[in-house]
Formats: C-alpha cells, sequence, structure tokens
C-alpha cells in the first residue's frame, strides 16, 4: 500500500484533538489517512434516480450526521485545476455517503461548510519554486469569491507544509485545528 506521510500525519492530528468530546461530531477518514480504515467518502450530488458520485475526500466531520467540514489533502497534483476543481465538486454536492455507515443512504452535506485544503510542500525547492505564491493567489481568489453564495462552501482555508509542520505540537497543526473549531462553534 503507498505511503500518504501527509494524509497519514493529519488524520493523527484531527483524531488526537479528539472532536468526539463537542458533542454528536463524527470525524471520518479515508484509507490514505487512516490506513487501518478500508473505507471512502463519496460526495454526491440527488437525482431522481440514486446519487450521482462527483469525488471521493480525504476527510469529513459531520456533526448529526450532517457534513460540516470537508477537508482534502493534496500530496503529489498541486496544481490550480486539482485544486479549483476539488473545492468546485465539493461547493456542488448535496449528500455524501461513507462506505462505513450502517445505511446505505446518503447523509446530507449542510448548506454552510468549511473546506479546507491542505498543499504539500516538502518536494518543491522554496527558493526556486513559485508554487507558495502561486497558491497564496488561489486562496485569495477563492476567499473573494465567496464573498457572494457558492454551492455550500461558506468559508475556505488552504493551508501548506509539510507533515512536520502539522505534528501535533506544530504551529500549524494548532491552527488547523483552531479554525475547524472555530467554524464549527460559529455555525452549529
Amino acid at each position: 500500500m503507498k505511503s500518504h506521510l501527509l494524509h497519514e500525519t493529519i488524520g493523527r492530528l484531527i483524531r488526537s484533538d479528539d472532536f468526539s468530546n463537542e458533542g454528536k461530531i463524527q470525524v471520518l477518514m479515508d484509507t490514505a489517512c487512516d490506513k487501518e480504515n478500508r473505507r471512502r467518502i463519496s460526495l454526491c450530488k440527488q437525482t431522481t434516480g440514486d446519487p450521482i458520485r462527483y469525488f471521493d475526500v480525504d476527510m469529513l466531520i459531520a456533526i448529526g450526521g450532517r457534513a460540516k467540514v470537508i477537508i482534502e489533502i493534496e500530496e503529489s497534483n498541486v496544481k490550480p485545476v486539482q485544486i479549483f476543481g476539488k473545492l468546485f465538486a465539493s461547493a456542488f454536492s448535496d449528500y455524501f455517503k461513507y462506505s462505513g455507515q450502517e445505511s446505505d443512504i446518503p447523509s446530507p452535506i449542510d448548506k454552510a461548510i468549511l473546506f479546507v485544503q491542505i498543499l504539500d510542500s516538502s518536494k518543491l525547492n522554496v527558493e526556486q519554486s513559485r508554487k507558495t505564491v502561486q497558491w497564496a493567489h488561489i486562496q485569495r481568489s477563492i476567499q473573494e469569491s465567496l464573498k457572494s453564495p457558492y454551492g455550500r462552501i461558506k468559508k475556505y482555508i488552504l493551508f501548506q507544509g509539510t507533515p512536520r509542520d502539522f505534528k501535533q505540537d506544530a504551529e500549524k497543526g494548532r491552527r488547523l485545528i483552531e479554525k475547524i473549531k472555530e467554524f464549527l462553534e460559529k455555525n452549529p
């Protein structure tokens, strides 16, 4: 099985913060974030027939069975079309299916969600790459577009860094957890 170091680090970080103490919160992870977990989290669009699957996400936080936070981690394909594409597909999905659910019935995605993208910068030559500048522009463009309604995405945050940056005691790891908690408190 392929190693996903950044996915696994984020999976340990969010699990270690124990969101479950705050009520009916579920932290759902795919196999890349939790090797023991052989499940997938699919975002879907409801149609007159079966839901249409748009794509699978890495992590999802649900409260009372409704998706509130979607977390997408990119370790290799960090091109703008990949970054924008996942956001766009998420914005227009209205249900999620978790292969570990007891029921096969899709669960709803809240009307106001937080979308977090975490981009791996460990393979970049920081002195020569313009990717971090590009990512900053992408984040500003997306945040600017969210001033008017854009599907279900209410807030967008882009983090960049290496697995070391997201360890439990690292600043970016603490900021990631802080931003998620802040959103969940403001959008119960």
